[in-house]
């Protein structure tokens, strides 16, 4: 019994221990546990830590951005009602100053009614390209070339060498090589004269010889009376464009101008109220005389039904002839300023400095090809009224009626674009039409928004390419222009 009792409590002490030494491995496995998910709960803590302190981060960089937003919002408020308030006030003086206008243009009528012509302004033509007669080699040149034009016209008025092999036709002949026609030549609209003479032979000297752009054709008047007193009337579409030229005297020949007699001075009518005198030399060649921006504004608002009268009060009288002869009016106004920088073999080249020879770039519009070319006629002519118009990159100084094109419309001006939009100023282009351009890094041309459009004012000498040895067209300040 005795030794029974003793193998239980043998067996139950080792049974105890057994115990006991798994249980310490148990808790020993346990604490290993614990120690990882304690690990494990201090890098969530940690990691839960820096997410607070990103969103904190967040939350205040939020703030400043809405504080700073609601700042530009509040100044950007500021600035709208401060333009808006501007522009209440320039409205208030423009219309301040449209009815000082009104009141001094009547007040002005009726002084000029009163007092006759005392108060006229006085215009003066500038010749360019002009032949004084002192010079008689120039002379004989000019003459010279009208020759050779007229010895280059096929009987039909078609150039010879613009007949192609199957008697296809190029473009009309114009004789003036600067300024015969085209983009830069507006309508001239000659409504009568005071009187015609009557034709000597196959000779007519009717209106219809001052817009055909021939020198062996001219208005001359009728009777013998010497001129002094007869006129010519135009209406409003023969000032489109602010430039004027008269190529005064029969410029058939020397011999033709220096047997008639040619304008001295012009006397100007705006529906029959005298508003300027109009002086010309007496040279051969073109004459041009410009009128004020504000003249040609306000002949674009005025009633279709307006006419201007042009009445000779002085001459300069012919060697033979006492009748007034006039070979062509035109109106017209395509240059450049100075500053303008055409794309040449050598980079960019002022306009001003180019001359017959030069060697500058051409583009072919249909497949964008950059190619040299030589300038073979460049006319430099000044100009009291320029526009300045501006892209997101470039400018360009020119006249309301240099050839550009224009996206949906082609070859065009600024002038004519004004007309076709029905804007009442330049201004109101702005934004609203595009312009082609030469992108130098692309390589290719892209239409730009002209963004603004600023009025130049003083007379400035400007230029502008005729003609090129091929081609048409070139790139003056990135602008693709045209030449005429």
């Amino acid at each position: 019994m005795r030794i029974l009792l003793f193998f239980l409590l043998f067996s139950f002490v080792s049974f105890s221990q057994s115990k006991k030494k798994q249980i310490e491995v148990l808790n020993i496995k346990l604490d290993s546990v614990f120690n990882v998910l304690e690990l494990e709960r201090k890098s969530f803590i940690e990691q839960i830590n820096i997410a607070n302190q990103n969103i904190n981060t967040a939350n205040k960089n939020l703030q400043k951005l809405k504080d700073k937003s609601a700042k530009k919002e509040s100044d950007l408020k500021t600035k709208i009602n401060q333009y808006g308030n501007e522009i209440i006030e320039l409205k208030a003086q423009l219309q301040a100053l449209q009815q000082n206008k009104d009141i001094l243009s009547r007040l002005i009528v009726e002084l000029r009614k009163n007092s006759g012509s005392v108060m006229l302004p006085t215009f003066y033509a500038d010749g360019f390209g002009s032949y004084y007669p002192e010079n008689p080699k120039n002379l004989i040149e000019y003459e010279d070339s009208i020759k050779a034009y007229i010895n280059r016209i096929a009987p039909d008025g078609y150039l010879i060498e613009d007949m192609g092999p199957k008697g296809s036709k190029g473009e009309p002949f114009e004789v003036w090589m600067y300024f015969g026609s085209g983009i830069c030549e507006g309508e001239v609209d000659i409504l009568s004269a005071s009187s015609t003479h009557i034709p000597n032979g196959a000779n007519t000297y009717g209106i219809e010889n001052l817009t055909d752009g021939d020198p062996r054709t001219a208005w001359v008047n009728g009777g013998n009376k010497g001129g002094i007193g007869e006129s010519i009337v135009l209406g409003k579409n023969s000032f489109d464009y602010q430039t004027f030229v008269i190529y005064n005297g029969y410029q058939k020949s020397i011999k033709s101008w220096k047997e008639n007699s040619r304008v001295k001075k012009f006397k100007l009518y705006y529906n029959n109220i005298p508003f300027a005198y109009l002086y010309l030399d007496d040279k051969m060649g073109p004459q041009s005389t410009e009128f004020s921006q504000s003249f040609a504004d306000s002949i674009y608002l005025s009633p279709s039904n307006f006419k201007i009268k042009f009445e000779i009060v002085e001459v300069y009288e012919g060697d033979k002839y006492k009748d007034v002869a006039i070979s062509d009016i035109q109106s017209h106004a395509c240059c450049f300023s100075s500053s303008t920088n055409i794309s040449s073999l050598n980079g960019n080249q002022k306009i001003e400095s180019i001359e017959k020879g030069s060697v500058i770039k051409s583009i072919d519009l249909k497949t964008n090809k950059i190619f040299n070319v030589n300038v073979e006629t460049k006319v430099s002519v000044k100009h009291h009224h320029l526009l300045k118009i501006y892209t997101d990159e470039n400018t360009l100084e020119l006249t309301a009626n240099h050839p550009l094109y224009f996206e949906g419309y082609g070859l065009s001006s600024l002038a004519k674009m004004r007309s076709k939009l029905k804007a009442e100023s330049f201004f109101d282009l702005e934004g609203k039409i595009k312009v082609l351009m030469w992108n130098k890094q692309l390589q290719k041309t892209e239409y730009k928004t002209i963004e603004a459009i600023r009025q130049l004012k003083g007379a400035v000498q400007t230029h502008s390419i005729l003609k090129l040895s091929k081609g048409e067209n070139y790139i003056a300040n990135g602008f693709i222009s045209k030449t005429y």
